[in-house]
């Protein structure tokens, strides 16, 4: 895999809970422009982005969750720990550490995680 895809990987599952928020928020505001009065305030160019998003947030948000679903628990403790827990986290040494893995153990989990993730998304690996 290359560095940068998994570079984007991991980023879309650190900013998962993000994307989550903003998937609502949005088909919330696609809700609302049913209304002619705030369809005409917003602007069909407006719309059209929205509608843009909200698929490309869909498809993200469907492949994490598929992913959640079929990986062990062990590695959904590995997310975690690692994208999911609050503010400081701890190293990826510490996680390793914690989970009783290697370093070499804890990124190669790692790896297959983000792999298995791009499969879903149909990112060029």
């Amino acid at each position: 895999m290359r560095k940068e895809t998994r570079k984007y990987l991991c980023a879309e599952l650190r900013d998962y809970q993000q994307s989550v928020n903003e998937l609502l928020r949005l088909r919330d505001r696609m809700e609302m422009l049913q209304y002619p009065a705030y369809r005409a305030d917003c602007g069909s160019k407006k719309a059209a982005y929205i509608e843009t998003r909200i698929a490309m947030l869909q498809e993200i948000v469907g492949a994490i969750d598929s992913l959640r679903r079929e990986i062990s628990e062990e590695d959904e403790k590995l997310l975690q720990l690692k994208f999911w827990a609050p503010r400081p986290r701890m190293t990826d040494n510490q996680i390793a550490r914690e989970m009783g893995l290697s370093r070499s153990q804890f990124y190669r989990r790692l790896n297959c995680i983000c792999l298995e993730l791009g499969h879903k998304l149909g990112t060029d690996l």
